[in-house]
């Protein structure tokens, strides 16, 4: 899909407002990948439905965004971490806030940084 909407992008819009477009967001990766880890950060230190939601939203927007501009693995990575997250929260409503899974988020987030560093445009 991702590919499709970054096709449709190209036509519609500029290539030179395109590239222009595209580098502002490759600039800001590491500025997404900090406030990931801050909002896995604020998960583990104060489990709750306000900090896995916050943590979702922002990997289901990734998700969309990275599919947009080409960075197909990230955004299927995001899609199965946000399937995840809402497992999560189902599970923390009904009282179990185990944290032993939040390993796997860390890896998660190892996988993201990685999908961005390893497709390169």
């Amino acid at each position: 899909m991702g590919s499709q909407i970054e096709s449709s992008l190209k036509t519609k819009i500029d290539p030179i407002r395109l590239e222009t477009i595209t580098e502002n967001y490759r600039k800001k990766i590491p500025e997404t990948l900090a406030t990931l880890r801050k909002l896995l950060d604020n998960v583990k230190n104060n489990l709750s439905d306000e900090t896995l939601k916050a943590l979702k939203f922002q990997i289901h927007k990734l998700a969309g965004n990275a599919g947009v501009y080409g960075y197909v693995q990230v955004s299927e990575i995001c899609k199965e971490f946000d399937s995840e997250l809402s497992l999560k929260i189902e599970a923390l409503k009904h009282g179990k806030d185990d944290l032993r899974w939040i390993n796997h988020f860390e890896c998660y987030l190892e996988k993201i940084e990685e999908g961005f560093f390893e497709e390169k445009h």
